[in-house]
């Protein structure tokens, strides 16, 4: 009996070291396929990471050839208009023939009217210097303030009468200043106003004149001043309350973040404790305490990926001292909220088109009571209203009731008196909408709009990236 008892132990003590055996086995297979799964997402990762760099690259070249067709085709719409605000003391052949048949200065000073939409650019060569802007070949104080001073002028349209019922109409209306006429698809007609609009550039900055490469976005800093970021440069640049350079921050760096960027994009500032907020294309957030003469790094948050608090090419920034902050999620076609300081919250929206859905969103703006928000739906040609929460409220699209203007739209912002300023970059144009969606007012001639703020001086700013400048337009215009 105790042989048998014997037997038995030696049985069952070889089976737990076999068991033991195998699940040590087990467990040593499970680290290196644990092992190889980390290392194929870090692989994963780092294709992703080269894939979005060369992305990014492709999307500038797509987009610099995009900008040359529309000044192409636009220069055909109006050949005598040429592009002369690059060549510094030169006379080319399209001036002289231009000159020859504008027969004064004075002549020269009006839009063709074949050109509704020219670029900034064709807009400053027909225009002189102000008398008070020193030679351009020499880089004063005021040129580094002012760039290159150039002021010109646009076109700003604004709704008068509208007809509320959509049938034929006929009016015969006697004008004391021009006035168009808007055919909503043979439907019912708005008649609006068209005025000059007065507006200055900046293309540069510093002591040394250091022209901007890709101005993006902007937004209004703790103390009145104006931040840009500069995506070819990697850097931001700091202007004060009357636009004079101050500083610029940033650049290339060998660390992720740390206070240096890989082509800045949206911004966001917490005016009550002076902090902003700077979006990376690098899929990371930064936070920097503002002072006067410089931006300290405080903090940084985000990785690459699809997961929560997680980005693919994160851009426009919204924050509320009460919501929080809101961040548009390009390509991951979202919008996520955080804390104050990074912890992720919520999340809303997906791909696609259907309300509540995105195709790229680009910007975000709040209402004054901050029961609205406004994203720019991108790719989707439209504006949607969400509450803070993300809860779909409704959508402005583009239609006859617009003019058909909003067309890819990329900066937005809310004014205290209740309208919406937007950039539409395949238009041209800034649209003035009323919170409810109606129309009130359209700049053209401005290619590529994206950020857009108004100063606290009432003048409002846009950049304008293919043009390398800072538009200023004056607050009497809107």
């Amino acid at each position: 009996m105790a042989s048998k008892q014997e037997e038995l132990v030696k049985i069952i003590t070889e089976m737990q070291s076999r068991v033991k055996e195998a699940v040590d086995k087990n467990k040593s297979a499970r680290e290196a396929i644990k092992q190889q799964v980390t290392e194929l997402h870090k692989k994963v990762d780092e294709f992703q990471s080269s894939a979005n760099d060369v992305l990014l690259e492709n999307d500038r070249e797509l987009q610099a050839l995009g900008d040359q067709l529309t000044q192409c085709s636009q220069l055909l719409g109006n050949p005598s208009l040429i592009n002369t605000s690059d060549v510094e003391g030169t006379t080319t052949d399209a001036e002289v023939c231009t000159s020859e048949n504008s027969g004064s200065s004075s002549d020269k000073d009006e839009l063709s009217p074949k050109s509704p939409n020219p670029s900034l650019q064709l807009i400053n060569s027909t225009e002189p210097n102000d008398s008070t802007t020193p030679p351009t070949t020499e880089h004063s104080e005021y040129l580094t303030l002012e760039a290159s001073g150039r002021s010109s002028r646009s076109r700003v349209k604004k709704k008068l009468y509208s007809p509320k019922k959509k049938k034929k109409h006929r009016l015969s209306i006697t004008w004391n200043q021009p006035k168009l006429v808007y055919d909503d698809d043979g439907g019912a007609m708005d008649v609006v106003e068209e005025e000059e609009v007065n507006f200055k550039t900046i293309d540069g900055y510093g002591a040394d004149f250091k022209q901007l490469k890709y101005p993006y976005l902007l937004v209004n800093g703790p103390n009145k001043e104006l931040i840009v970021s500069d995506r070819n440069d990697h850097q931001l640049i700091v202007f004060d309350e009357f636009l004079k350079f101050l500083y610029v921050f940033g650049g290339r760096g060998k660390e992720r973040g740390k206070g240096t960027f890989y082509s800045p994009t949206g911004l966001a500032v917490d005016e009550t404790d002076g902090l902003l907020y700077v979006a990376d294309y690098n899929n990371l957030i930064q936070i920097f305490k503002v002072n006067k003469d410089s931006c300290k790094h405080i903090s940084q948050f985000g990785v690459q990926g699809r997961g929560k608090g997680q980005f693919n090419c994160p851009c426009g920034l919204l924050f509320s001292k009460s919501k929080g902050l809101f961040v548009c999620d390009f390509h991951n076609h979202r919008v996520q909220v955080f804390s104050k300081d990074g912890k992720f919250l919520d999340e809303f929206g997906r791909h696609g088109t259907q309300h509540g859905e995105f195709r790229e969103p680009h910007s975000i703006a709040i209402n004054n009571t901050e029961d609205k928000l406004f994203v720019t739906d991108h790719s989707n040609n439209r504006i949607q209203i969400f509450s803070p929460g993300g809860e779909f409220l409704e959508v402005f699209e583009n239609s006859p009731s617009l003019h058909q203007q909003l067309q890819y739209p990329r900066g937005i912002f809310y004014k205290p008196d209740g309208c919406l300023l937007v950039s539409c970059t395949h238009t041209p144009c800034i649209l003035e909408l009323k919170e409810d969606g109606s129309y009130v007012s359209t700049i053209e001639g401005i290619v590529q709009p994206g950020g857009i703020v108004l100063r606290h001086s009432g003048d409002i700013v846009v950049t304008s990236n293919v043009n390398q400048v800072l538009i200023v337009i004056k607050s009497r215009n809107m």
